[in-house]
This record gives structure tokens, sequence and C-alpha cells, in this order.
């Protein structure tokens, strides 16, 4: 590839006639890029400056410039050499050193070159980044890939590249189409004009009279032909995936001017198959102003191509993006400092796997462009190594990544640009994930990320029914990382790993439960069931909650964080009251419930209060011994249980009158009501109720002429006292152990 790029020099003051006609015509020469003929006159008049003291830098600088314009780069650097140890106050001087030194593999010079620039030029913009990227660019020279590299076909007298494979051919970029009779010559160059070539991979290059026109064939000979060439530069080209798009650069019909200079500018030309013919379609950034070329089409069909229009850029060359919607193109997008630099970035190419290629001189590297990767998720490329980079031009880059064939160019080899083959192993991994709770449980339907730990590109994935996630896209010898990160109650897990060989591969997540359900299970110290519980829940925030167990005899809670239950105390009548510490489960177990029995131990005889001994004789109301024994009891428990009331309802049989019965069961709840008062416990606390003959437990009537039938027994049944318990927040404990025969 010749870099054709467009410099302005200044003339230079009068030495002598002789030296003024061959500065201006040197000059002259410069001016219309006809490097091939002004180089040696610089050459010439920088020898003669020499002799002089002090000598003129000009003519050194002229040579040092066209040298590096010619790719005559050891010529060059010898000039730049030159202008250093002169003491050169131009910084530019020192940057091309730089690059010359890069491009005649001599970086072992670039620390002391780069040192001393940056004392003469302290923090200037253009040193800075050779500074800043030292360190990186030295790096690079151990940089190795595995990719293997070949001769793409024998030498042709001309340049070749940008190789890319079309149906059952590979089109390329020639500055000789061998037709041996009609020959454009390219000036500047000394060659022809670029052309965009075939080389025909089912024949093998050997090619028969009747596969084309006669006349076709004697003046075109390898010319690809299905979309008309025009008389300047051809190509590169490159097509969409599926074949129906084509994308070629040539030069603008449109001559500019500058310096009295004429040239044409690059424009992007986009053509759309149509049965065996190609209809170009308009493309509205061209101009003859600035320069279009070497477009692509991405995975998602973005055409990407290279723009020096400054609307567009951010120095020099950079890679935009435009997409065809509904007929029309969208305004191109900077790809971004990701990508772009204020240098030059040239030749994308996008695979199939929808990474970006493209070389450039902006970013650091070995010398001259070297080809970069850009997966479009990274803070940057990543330069690809040797053998793709070299100290020299590297560019054209095309892989096939399911046969791991494809094609460079370059002119590693005596500054010539030649396309060589590439190969890569495939690298077909494929790596199943298997995401599970304890005992194997897949979990179904969860997020996982998963990392190019390179690039730090997430994507977030998700199991299938059977708890797994594949995937097969795989650069090997890169790092990856799946991450399940939990969810409530739930332990996240990662694993980072590193394909090195083809195949299947399996790894597993698992996720384990950190918040736990705990279940307390109440029952006597015989196994006898016990319900009316009071518990009182002691969170480990300090805060504390009653909770009324009513029937269930079992209590269920979570452990969640500030909010968990740390413990419990239990209060039920004739019961040791119980306080029960939940264990701090700070290990992760494969169970979702904690199970916790608590048994509570039976109050001693000399405490358990036996209600049914409170008893009345027939018709009285006074209280009997044994009955204040019972009470004393219950006096003692509500000492000890300050929070409690208490409701005493009283009940009689059916024999006497309603209302003498109801007087009789009021009189019975006050005498029980008075017998506690007189030990002390607050009038406040305690409530009396009498029901006479209205709640009958046997069905005894004997009202009017009614004669009950009933039992001594079950008279003594219905008449009776009950003790209810009532907590602060007023639930009542109808606890059966308060009951009365």
């Amino acid at each position: 590839m010749k870099q054709l790029i467009i410099l302005s020099f200044a003339l230079f003051g009068w030495q002598c006639f002789g030296q003024s006609y061959k500065t201006e015509y040197a000059q002259s020469l410069s001016d219309r890029l006809e490097y091939q003929k002004a180089y040696p006159i610089w050459c010439e008049l920088a020898e003669e400056s020499l002799e002089n003291t002090p000598a003129d830098l000009s003519p050194l600088r002229k040579a040092a410039d066209m040298g590096f314009m010619m790719e005559k780069y050891e010529e060059a650097l010898q000039w730049d050499s030159l202008l250093i140890s002169l003491n050169s106050t131009v910084v530019e001087d020192y940057t091309q050193y730089f690059e010359l030194l890069c491009l005649n593999k001599r970086h072992g010079e670039l620390k002391s070159a780069i040192d001393l620039a940056s004392l003469r030029f302290n923090g200037n913009e253009k040193v800075m980044p050779w500074v800043n990227n030292l360190n990186e660019i030295l790096e690079l020279q151990n940089s190795k890939s595995d990719y293997m590299i070949g001769d793409f076909k024998t030498r042709s007298k001309g340049e070749e590249f940008c190789a890319v494979p079309f149906e059952n051919m590979v089109l390329y970029v020639s500055t000789n189409d061998d037709a041996g009779l009609i020959n454009s010559n390219y000036k500047r160059t000394g060659q022809e004009f670029l052309s965009i070539c075939y080389l025909d991979t089912l024949e093998q290059d050997k090619y028969k009279i009747w596969q084309k026109k006669f006349w076709s064939r004697l003046f075109f000979q390898n010319q690809w032909r299905e979309i008309e060439q025009s008389t300047s530069h051809d190509g590169p080209i490159s097509f969409s995936q599926d074949g129906k798009m084509a994308f070629l650069t040539r030069n603008h019909p449109y001559w500019d001017t500058i310096n009295k200079v004429k040239y044409a500018r690059l424009e992007q030309r986009i053509f759309l198959k149509n049965a065996k013919t190609w209809e170009e379609i308009p493309f509205p950034f061209n101009s003859h102003l600035y320069s279009n070329g070497h477009a692509v089409m991405d995975t998602n069909g973005w055409i990407v191509f290279v723009t020096d229009n400054p609307e567009y850029t951010m120095g020099g060359t950079d890679l935009v993006k435009t997409k065809l919607e509904m007929g029309k193109w969208t305004t191109p997008i900077n790809l971004g400092s990701q990508v772009n630099t204020k240098k030059n970035e040239l030749f994308p190419f996008v695979s199939a796997d929808g990474v970006l290629y493209f070389s450039s001189n902006g970013w650091p590297g070995l010398g001259g462009l070297d080809i970069y990767s850009y997966d479009f998720f990274s803070n940057k490329p990543e330069h690809i190594g040797a053998p793709i980079n070299t100290n020299a031009d590297d560019f054209g880059f095309y892989i096939n990544e399911e046969t791991g064939h494809g094609f460079i160019s370059s002119n590693r080899d005596s500054w010539n640009d030649k396309i060589y083959t590439i190969y890569k192993e495939p690298f077909k991994c494929t790596v199943t994930l298997n995401l599970t709770a304890c005992k194997n449980k897949p979990l179904v339907d969860r997020s996982v990320l998963f990392t190019d730990l390179n690039s730090n590109k997430v994507q977030e994935l998700k199991t299938n029914n059977k708890g797994q996630i594949t995937v097969a896209s795989f650069d090997k010898g890169r790092s990856y990382q799946f991450l399940y990160q939990g969810e409530e109650g739930m332990t996240a897990d990662s694993l980072v790993f590193e394909p090195v060989d083809n195949g299947n591969l399996v790894y597993n997540l698992s996720s384990n439960y950190t918040k736990h359900v705990s279940r307390l299970t109440f029952e006597g110290s015989m196994g006898e069931r016990i319900d009316n519980i009071v518990m009182y829940t002691y969170q480990s925030d300090g805060k504390v909650k009653n909770q009324y167990v009513s029937t269930n005899s079992t209590f269920t809670f979570l452990d969640e964080g500030a909010t968990a239950i740390d413990s419990i105390t239990l209060e039920v009548v004739n019961y040791e009251d119980l306080r029960f510490s939940i264990p701090k489960n700070s290990k992760v177990e494969c169970i979702d419930t904690l199970v916790y029995t608590l048994k509570l131990t039976q109050l001693p005889d000399s405490q358990y209060i036996q209600i049914k001994n409170i008893l009345y004789d027939f018709d009285k109301y006074n209280l009997r011994p044994e009955s204040q024994i019972e009470l004393d009891k219950l006096v003692s428990y509500m000492n000890e249980h300050p929070k409690y009331k208490v409701e005493l309802q009283s009940h009689t049989d059916c024999r006497g009158s309603y209302a003498y019965n109801e007087r009789l069961s009021e009189n019975r709840s006050k005498s029980c009501v008075n017998y506690i008062l007189s030990k002390g416990i607050s009038k406040k606390k305690i409530t009396a109720k009498g029901y006479g003959e209205y709640q009958l437990l046997e069905d005894c009537p004997c009202e009017d002429e009614v004669v009950s039938d009933c039992t001594i027994q079950q008279h003594q049944l219905n008449r009776r006292t009950v003790f209810l318990l009532i907590t602060p927040e007023n639930q009542v404990l109808d606890n059966n152990k308060l009951k009365v025969d």
C-alpha cells in the first residue's frame, strides 16, 4: 500500500542561482506528488547543505520527509538522525524520528530519543503520547499470537493487497493487472493505477481461453469485471455476509486543486446485486472536499467506513458507521476513542463473530500500521501481535473464524505491498454451566453474568428449564467468568476459567440458603399438646414483639438481618417459663427450614393451679379453704406475670330462678375477686362476671313446671367458675387448665 499523504512545503531562500533552481524544481515535484523524481534532488540538496556552516536544515528535513513518504525508511532515518544531531528545534523531526526507529526495528533506542525530546520539548502534546506509551510499545516486542503466515501467490511485478474471498474467487487490489498491452501509469508512484483482480481458487490460477471472451482476456487478463472499473484507482472491495452488497473504494471523478496540483479524493461506492448484475446505489457522504472509503458491513447491518471529513473525525482518518434505514442513510457516527485516535485508522473488517479488525498508526504498536481487534465492549482495541504485526505496515486483515483461514497485507518484504495467507486453528470450545441449589436442585430461569475479563464485556444469560446455560463463543487463552449474584436467601457463586483446548467443558455453580426459615414446635415434657402460649420475641435490633400462639403448637419465622429474632420467651399457665436463644447460623447449610422442638416443664403440684378445686356449696358463694389454696397459686402466678389481667366468670345450675342464679353467680365471682384483692393484686387487673344459668354446659333446664332429670354430677358441671387470662394486647387465653368443673 502506498501512503499518499498530502504535506505542505515552504520555499526557502536563495543561496545561488543553480541551487535555487534545483530547490524550486524539487519543491514543484513534491507539490505534484511526484515523489520518485523529487526525492533524489532533495538528497543532493541535503548533501550540499551539510558543507555549509551552519548547515541549512531545510533540505535535510525535505529529504527525511520525502524518504519517509517514499518508504525509504533506512535513508529517512539517516537524514532525521542528522537533524537531531544538529539540534533541530522542530518537534516533528523528533516524532518522525521515533516512528523511523520503530520502522527500522531499532526500538532499543526509543527511550533515549524520547528522553531527549522530553527535555527539549517539555510537555509537548506531540511528544507526550510517546512518553506515555513507551512501556507498552517495548512490551509489544514480545507479543505473539497463534497465527501462522504464508505466501498468497507468486509475486507479480506490481504490488498487491487487501484480499477477500468472493464466491469461488479471491479478489484483491493490484497495481499490475498483467494486461500486457494497455497499462495506465500513475506518475506519483511509477506504477499502474489500482485495479480489482481475482484468483480463481477452483482453477488454481490456471486460466482457459474459453472461460472469458477473447478480448476481455487479452486486455484485462485477471481483472474482475462484474463491476465496471474506472481508469484510475479501484479498490479495496468488500462484500456483505450474504454477498448481495458490495463496497468499492475508488477515486472521486472531480479533481481538486491544492498548490496548483490536481488530485482526486477517494469516494465510497456501494452496489446491490440484482440477479447477475450489480446496481449502484447513492452514498450521500461522498465529496471532492474529503475522502471516504474502505467500507464493510458489520453483523448488525451497520456500514463501517473510513473518512477524513472533519465533521465526523477526531483527527487523521477515523472509522465511522452509518446504516440504510427506510431508503435513507443515517448520520455517520464516530466509533469513538475506544477505536479512533488523532492519527489514522484504516482498512476495517468485521468478522462473522462481530469482531472489528482495523489498522492504525495511532495506537501503541511495533511500527507503521499495525492490526488491532475490537469487540465493541473493551476500553481500547487489542494489538494482535506477531507474526501478524511487524515493524512495517500491516493491514487488509480478513479471517474466516469458522475455518481459521484468512489474509493480511504487508510491506514487510522490501517495503513492497504483498498479500499473505494466515491460519489460526479454529478454537471450538463449548461450555455448559449447571446452576444448582442444595442437593443438585436446578435453579431455573436465573440470571448469570458472563464476562470476558480481558475486555470486561458482560452478558446477562438465563438458565433453561434444566438450570443450564450453554456458551460456544470463546477465544483461546482469554479469561472468562460466570457469576451468579445470588438472590433473597440464596448465596452467590462464581468461577473464572481460561479455555485452552477444543471440546465440551462442563462447569458447576451452586447456591445455598443464607436466610433460613426457623420453625419452633412446642410440647409438654410428657409429649402432651400445648396451646394458648404467650410468646415474646426479642429481635436482634433490641425490639420486643408479643406473639400469641393459639392452637398450632408451632411458630415459624425468617432470619432476616437486623429484624432477625434473637431469642424468645414462652409463658404458659401451669408450666415453667422457657427462654430460648436462636442459634447463630453463620455457616451455609443445604436446608431452608431449621426445626427446633421446645419442651415445656409442668409445674409441681404445689404450684399447679387446679381451678376445679374452687368449689361452692349449693346455694352458697363463700369460698372453701381448699379453694383459697388454688387462688393463692393464681395470685402467685399473677405476681410473677404482672402484665396479665384475669377475668372470672361464674355460672350456676338451673335450680332457682333466673334472677336469683344471676345474683348468686355474681356473688361467687366477687368472692374470688375479693380474696385476690386481699392478697395485694390491683383491682385494675381483675374483672368478675356472673352468668347465672344462661350458659349451661349440660342441658339441664328446670324453670317453672319443667323438672330436670339431670344427675347431681351434671348439675355440678353447670355450677362452675372459669378464669381467663388476658394479655396486654387483650388476647384471651382460654386455657382449659383454668376451667372449673
